[in-house]
C-alpha cells in the first residue's frame, strides 16, 4: 500500500503500524495520502447536513465537510485544543487545503460552539462509517492466507469498559489530599486502630463531579479518579467498532431494557456489561 522505506514490502498490519509512522516522519504525505483516499462527505448523514445548514437559517460561512475535516486532523495529531487547531489552520497552507479553507478559517469559539451543539450528530457520523469498515476488513480477511494468525479475528467481537479523566476539581490530588488530612485528624480523635483514614476518604468523597454528574468516581485503568466511562466494542484486531459513553440517557435506557425484558440472560449480560 505504501512504505516510508521504498524497498521493504510490508503486510497490512504493518501497514497500520507505517501509516501511524507517517504521522510524526511525513506528516504533508500524510495529508495527501489521506485526501487522496478519503472523502468524508460520503459518510455524512443527511440528518447532519439537515441541522447544520438549517440551524441558523442562513447559509454557513464554513462546509460542514471543512469542520470535520479540520477537526478530524486535530485528533490525528493529537491536538490538544481548538486553541492550538486554530494556530494550525493558520501557518500550515497544506492542512488549510485539505480542510477546503480558502477565504478564512474558524476561529477557536467556533469550534467548541460546535462541537457541543452537534454533539450527538458527530456520534451518527462515526456510526455511519462502521459498515464501511465491516466491509473493508472481510476484504482484507479474505486476502490473508489461511495458516495467518490474523485469520478471521475480524469475526470476533471484544467488549471492554475505560473513561475519560477529565479535568475538573474533584480529579486534582490536592482534593484528596485534603479529604485524606481530615480523616487523619478524625482519626486521632476517636484513637480508633482499626479506623482507615484513606478508606474513609474515599468513602466521603462525592459520588459524581460538580462540574458534570456523568463523571463518576470510579475505579478505571489501575486507579481510582473521576472519570467519564464508557464501554468499546471492537474486533479481533482492535479496530474500534462502537464506542457508547455511560451518561445518564445510557443508564435509563438500561434500566428500561431491563424492566421490560422477560429473559432472565438477558438480563444477567447487560448487568455483566455495566460492572
Amino acid at each position: 500500500m505504501f512504505c516510508i522505506s521504498k524497498i521493504k514490502q510490508l503486510n497490512f498490519f504493518e501497514q497500520v503500524s507505517e501509516f501511524k509512522n507517517m504521522v510524526t516522519k511525513q506528516p504533508v504525505g500524510f495529508i495527501k495520502l489521506l485526501a487522496d483516499n478519503f472523502d468524508i462527505n460520503t459518510f455524512i448523514p443527511n440528518s447532519f447536513k439537515e441541522h447544520y445548514y438549517s440551524d441558523l437559517g442562513r447559509n454557513r460561512e464554513y462546509e460542514l465537510s471543512s469542520i470535520l475535516s479540520s477537526l478530524l486532523i486535530m485528533q490525528i495529531f493529537h491536538i490538544p485544543t481548538t486553541a492550538l487547531l486554530n494556530l494550525f489552520l493558520v501557518f500550515s497552507t497544506e492542512i488549510r487545503e485539505f480542510c477546503g479553507f480558502y477565504k478564512s478559517i474558524p476561529d477557536e469559539s467556533f469550534f467548541s460552539r460546535f462541537k457541543t451543539t452537534f454533539e450527538s450528530d458527530i456520534a451518527d457520523l462515526f456510526n455511519s462509517m462502521v459498515p464501511k469498515v465491516i466491509g473493508i476488513c472481510e476484504d482484507i480477511n479474505n486476502l490473508l492466507p489461511a495458516d495467518s494468525p490474523y485469520k478471521n479475528l475480524n469475526s470476533i467481537l471484544i467488549y471492554d469498559t475505560s473513561g475519560l479523566k477529565p479535568r475538573v476539581k474533584e480529579n486534582n490530588p490536592k482534593t484528596l489530599a485534603s479529604e485524606i488530612n481530615k480523616q487523619k485528624a478524625y482519626s486521632k480523635i476517636i484513637n480508633d486502630k482499626n479506623f482507615n483514614p484513606y478508606a474513609a476518604a474515599y468513602k466521603n468523597m462525592p459520588k459524581y463531579s460538580q462540574a458534570n454528574p456523568n463523571i463518576r468516581l470510579d475505579f478505571v485503568n489501575g486507579h481510582f479518579g473521576y472519570f467519564y466511562k464508557f464501554g468499546l466494542l471492537t474486533n479481533g484486531w482492535s479496530i474500534p467498532l462502537s464506542i457508547k459513553f455511560f451518561e445518564e440517557d445510557f443508564y435509563k435506557s438500561i434500566a428500561k431494557e431491563l424492566s421490560t425484558s422477560k429473559n432472565l440472560r438477558n438480563k444477567s449480560i447487560f448487568m455483566i456489561m455495566l460492572l
